[in-house]
C-alpha cells in the first residue's frame, strides 16, 4: 500500500471513529475512491482500528487503571461499570460472529454503505432532541443492553458506533457527557474483539502485502488522531449538537451513493 493513502485512511479512521459519522462507512468509501486492492482492506483496517484503540486506552487510562484497582479490591462501583461493560458487548459479539460472512460482503459495497450514512445522518438528527440527566452512576442492565443493541447495529458499515451508542444512551435518558463516555469505554472490548476475530487476516499474509510502513504509517496517524478527536468531542457534547454531524451525513452519504449508483 501507498504510504499516502495509509496517512489519509489513518487520519480518516482516527477522525471519524469517535466522531458520529461511521469510521467504516468513511473507510469503505474512501478506500473504493484510492482504488486499495480488495485483498488488503481487512488486514489495513485492523492496523486503523488498533490505532484508535491505543488512542481511547490512552485518553482513559486513569479511568481503567481505577476501574481495575476498583476490581482488585472489589470495590462495588468498579464491579458494577465492569458488568454493564460486559453486558453492553454481548449483542455486538452475537452479531459479530453470526454474521461475519454477510457483513464482510457489506463491506466490499459502497453503495450499499453510501445509503447506511443516511440513515446514520437521520438518526443523529433524531438523537439531537433526545434529553436525559441520568450519569453513570444510574446506568442498569437495560440502559447497557439497549445502548450494546446499538453498537451492534454500528458493524454494518455506514452506521457510526459512537453515534448508535450515544443516541441509545439518551433514548436511555442519560446525560450527553455520560452517554459519551460510556460510548468510549464500550469501544475498548469492542475495537480489541474484532481485531482479534480478522486476526487471522493480518498474521496469514496481510500484513506483509500492506508494508510495514505503510501498517504502521496507518497505526499512529489513526492513534494521534483518535486521541485529540476523542479530547474534542467530549469537549464539545457539552454544549454542541449532534444535528451538525447528522447533516454532514446526508451530505456525504447522497453524492456518495450518487457516486457509486
Amino acid at each position: 500500500m501507498e504510504i499516502t493513502h495509509s496517512l489519509i485512511l489513518g487520519i480518516l479512521q482516527g477522525l471519524t471513529e469517535f466522531l458520529p459519522i461511521s469510521s467504516s462507512g468513511h473507510l469503505v468509501v474512501v478506500q473504493s475512491l484510492l482504488k486499495v486492492p480488495e485483498s488488503m482492506v481487512i488486514s489495513f483496517d485492523i492496523a486503523v482500528h488498533l490505532g484508535t484503540l491505543t488512542a481511547v486506552l490512552a485518553y482513559f487510562r486513569d479511568d481503567l487503571l481505577g476501574l481495575a484497582r476498583g476490581l482488585v479490591s472489589r470495590e462495588g462501583r468498579s464491579l458494577r461499570l465492569t458488568f454493564y461493560l460486559i453486558i453492553g458487548t454481548i449483542p455486538a459479539v452475537i452479531f459479530g460472529i453470526g454474521a461475519k460472512s454477510y457483513l464482510e460482503g457489506l463491506f466490499g459495497n459502497p453503495a450499499a454503505t453510501a445509503f447506511q450514512l443516511l440513515i446514520n445522518g437521520l438518526i443523529l438528527i433524531i438523537a439531537d432532541y433526545l434529553t436525559g440527566e441520568r450519569n453513570l452512576e444510574q446506568l442498569g442492565t437495560r440502559d447497557a443492553w439497549w445502548i450494546g443493541i446499538g453498537q451492534a447495529i454500528a458493524i454494518i458499515p455506514g452506521i457510526s458506533r459512537s453515534g448508535a451508542t450515544i443516541a441509545a444512551g439518551l433514548w436511555r435518558k442519560l446525560s450527553r457527557p455520560a452517554a459519551a463516555r460510556y460510548s468510549f469505554l464500550l469501544s475498548i472490548p469492542a475495537i480489541l474483539g474484532a481485531g482479534l476475530l480478522d486476526s487471522p487476516n493480518l498474521v496469514n499474509g496481510g500484513y506483509q502485502q500492506i508494508g510495514a510502513a505503510a501498517f504502521w504509517t496507518g497505526f499512529i496517524s489513526s492513534a494521534l488522531a483518535g486521541y485529540l478527536v476523542i479530547k474534542f468531542f467530549l469537549a464539545y457534547l457539552q454544549h454542541g449538537t449532534l444535528k451538525l454531524f447528522g447533516y454532514y451525513c446526508l451530505a456525504f452519504g447522497g453524492m456518495a451513493l450518487i457516486w457509486f449508483s
